[in-house]
């Protein structure tokens, strides 16, 4: 009984991935959660905008960099464009 629960479960992991590797991927994120971003000392010293870590609801780390202030509100963007 437990090996067909097995298979099944792999089954149904595998349809969420394109290959093996993200199969690894997507299961170690699932119970590990994803790490953040992590930049060098020197990567934030030369970056010419304003930036800042962020994180959302326990979630990772992102690095999100003001993109414009509007109405006294700021506008900050990830790097898959995400606008917070």
């Amino acid at each position: 009984m437990k090996r067909p629960a097995l298979i099944l479960i792999c089954l149904l992991l595998q349809a969420c991935s394109a290959t093996t590797k993200e199969l690894g991927n997507s299961l170690w994120d699932s119970l590990f959660g994803t790490p953040g971003v992590q930049l060098t000392d020197d990567d934030i010293q030369n970056m010419p905008y304003a930036s800042q870590y962020m994180q959302l609801n326990g979630g990772p780390q992102l690095f999100v960099v003001l993109a414009f202030a509007e109405d006294g509100q700021q506008k900050w963007v990830t790097q898959d464009q995400a606008t917070l």
